[in-house]
């Protein structure tokens, strides 16, 4: 599957899109270049990584792990984030 075009920087929806698998480390190597050169650049999108990242590390830090009901809520949540990115970033986006 092609995600990015290796012409352009990919945008912050594009990257949004697979910022959960390139943080779970299943995005191949020339996908996950693509991810990380966009959060080098974009303070947004790099915010919402540490974001992700900090709610994977206090998920497995839980001790029981979430019920099913809070893992729904929290995929629900990830899911309204990914379908309404908010507004444009000036950082890290170049026009396409």
């Amino acid at each position: 599957m092609k995600l990015f075009d290796r012409w352009r920087r990919p945008t912050c929806h594009e990257v949004q899109r697979v910022l959960q698998q390139f943080l779970d480390g299943e995005l191949g190597p020339s996908h996950a270049d693509f991810v990380a050169a966009h959060l080098a650049q974009c303070d947004r999108c790099n915010i919402e990584a540490e974001i992700y990242d900090r709610v994977k590390r206090s998920l497995a830090a839980m001790r029981p792990a979430p019920d099913a009901a809070t893992m729904s809520r929290l995929e629900a949540m990830a899911e309204q984030v990914i379908a309404d990115p908010g507004p444009p970033a000036n950082s890290g986006d170049v026009p396409g």
